[in-house]
């Protein structure tokens, strides 16, 4: 039973290219409740949901690259759209900017950051996804600093920070679930 069951799964993946593991619906509502809780939690939660969308495709590689690959999937048009939020522009506008301040004495700070947050601010109008891969990048770094204990839901800069990453992630996750339930439709009609 196990076997055809994998069988089924493969054979789905190959024909339609969309993997319906945990269905749609599942994620929309997890996007939704995620999307209720305080930035402090929200970020954590959403960037899950992000990853389980990533997932109903084929594989692409470790969670960073199936998010990444994902998001290469959208229309430049969405990419666009994402890349107007205000929350971005919150982020952007940071002073002093991301990854300058330790918050703790064990947190490291990543170069990468800033060479992200310039390809953001260079590349917004001109290579939209580009500049939407970056923002994935800077989007994981924040969840990580979250999740190894270097933000807190008290501090007056972690709450900028959360809340901008929380808002930005509600909108990408709403991005990815119709592009997700676009692509089974596309598949189901090609069928």
């Amino acid at each position: 039973m196990i076997e055809r069951k994998i069988k089924l799964t493969q054979l789905r993946q190959h024909a339609t290219g969309v993997i319906a593991d945990l269905p749609l619906k599942e994620i929309d509502a997890e996007i939704h409740v995620a999307a209720q809780l305080r930035p402090y939690e929200a970020v954590s939660e959403l960037w899950v949901c992000l990853v389980k969308l990533a997932n109903l495709f084929p594989i692409a590689g470790e969670e960073h690259e199936q998010v990444c690959s994902l998001v290469r999937r959208f229309e430049r048009k969405v990419a666009s759209q994402l890349l107007q939020s205000k929350a971005l522009d919150c982020l952007l506008a940071l002073d002093p900017p991301l990854e300058t301040v330790l918050a703790h004495p064990r947190e490291r700070l990543d170069a990468k950051t800033d060479r992200e947050l310039r390809c953001v601010k260079s590349r917004r109008k001109t290579d939209p996804k580009g500049a939407l891969l970056a923002v994935i990048e800077i989007l994981q770094r924040i969840r990580d600093k979250k999740m190894h204990g270097f933000k807190t839901p008290q501090g007056p800069r972690d709450q900028v920070i959360l809340e901008s990453a929380a808002s930005l992630l509600r909108d990408l996750c709403g991005k990815a679930a119709q592009h997700v339930a676009r692509a089974e439709q596309e598949k189901v009609k090609h069928a």
